[in-house]
């Protein structure tokens, strides 16, 4: 499957409509459209945030706090946050943030925080988000995505995303926990694909602990895990991987 990217270019009238979505403006004041479309080029952020909207409007029963931050130092960064009051809550809040900044020349997007209420898991909502973002991601010519695995069981969820780990003491501590919990069998599997990744590239940045996933007797192991994790979209096998992933 290919996504196109789309030429888009923000203007008043979007930016007054977005209001009436009930999103906030804050940091720059003024000309927002225009902020965005030098620095975010071709983000059509009306469309997205519709879709944010309309996906997770639907799973939540109190309120909802919606915010763009728009703040120019040291670098542009674009900040969208869509949460319930009581987000902290593992099982019934509601959070997404997103983050598009500037870095070495290179538009980079942190997925900062997502949880949904435990009834609304594992029902494809997630998968339509990232859908929605995807195209707006090529759009921009975001170079990768980062994110932070570790609530809601993300530490699994994200490495069956395909993202790979970036920090190899996050990966080590994963390796000595499934250790301590894994037959001597299974844990050779483990360490074998550790091993193999990091004799070749003893300065990797970029572990493929997808192949952890894969193995059934990781899962509780991965879903109780903390580590660091990234997609370069400009990685022909990362790229494919995570597109057949999301549309699957």
């Amino acid at each position: 499957m290919t996504i196109k990217p789309q030429t888009h270019s923000l203007n008043s009238i979007e930016v007054t409509e977005i209001k009436s979505l009930g999103f906030l403006f804050q940091g720059i004041s003024a000309f927002q459209d225009e902020f965005i479309n030098t620095h975010f080029a071709n983000c059509d952020l009306l469309l997205f945030l519709n879709q944010i909207d309309d996906i997770l409007s639907p799973v939540c029963n109190s309120s909802i706090n919606k915010y763009i931050y728009l703040n120019n130092s040291p670098l542009p960064e674009l900040l969208i946050q869509y949460f319930t009051n009581n987000y902290e809550d593992e099982n019934n809040g509601l959070a997404l943030s997103r983050i598009f900044f500037w870095q070495d020349g290179e538009l980079v997007v942190k997925h900062d925080y997502f949880r949904l209420p435990a009834s609304s898991r594992n029902k494809g909502i997630a998968k339509k988000i990232f859908q929605a973002s995807l195209q707006q991601y090529i759009n921009m010519g975001v170079r990768k995505i980062l994110v932070h695995a570790a609530l809601n069981d993300g530490g699994y969820v994200w490495a069956r995303n395909y993202f790979s780990a970036i920090n190899q003491d996050e990966t080590r501590q994963i390796l000595d926990d499934a250790k301590s919990k894994l037959t001597p069998v299974h844990f050779w599997a483990v360490e074998r694909i550790y091993n193999n990744y990091y004799e070749k590239n003893p300065s990797g940045i970029a572990f493929p602990i997808v192949k952890w996933a894969e193995l059934p007797f990781m899962k509780d192991i991965l879903r109780g895990s903390n580590w660091h994790g990234v997609i370069d979209l400009q990685d022909r096998e990362q790229f494919t991987n995570f597109i057949l992933y999301v549309f699957k």
